[in-house]
């Protein structure tokens, strides 16, 4: 992400997943610099994943942390 177009492009294809499903997506947090997006939620990397390629970006799965 370089600008603040991805970044809503991003939050708004997750929000989608957060209409479908209230209360899967808790947070959407960007790191610009690094370009990463934190996104807390109680949905599987795999639905996260495919609905971030629908904005037809490059994305990578990096990490996951357990909630606490």
């Amino acid at each position: 992400m370089t600008c603040d177009g991805c970044s809503s492009q991003v939050r708004r294809v997750l929000s989608r997943l957060n209409d479908d499903n209230p209360g899967s997506i808790a947070e959407i947090t960007f790191d610009m610099p690094s370009n990463l997006v934190n996104v807390k939620t109680k949905l599987n990397k795999d639905q996260i994943m495919s609905q971030l390629q629908k904005t037809c970006k490059p994305c990578e799965y990096v990490s996951s942390r357990p909630s606490v």
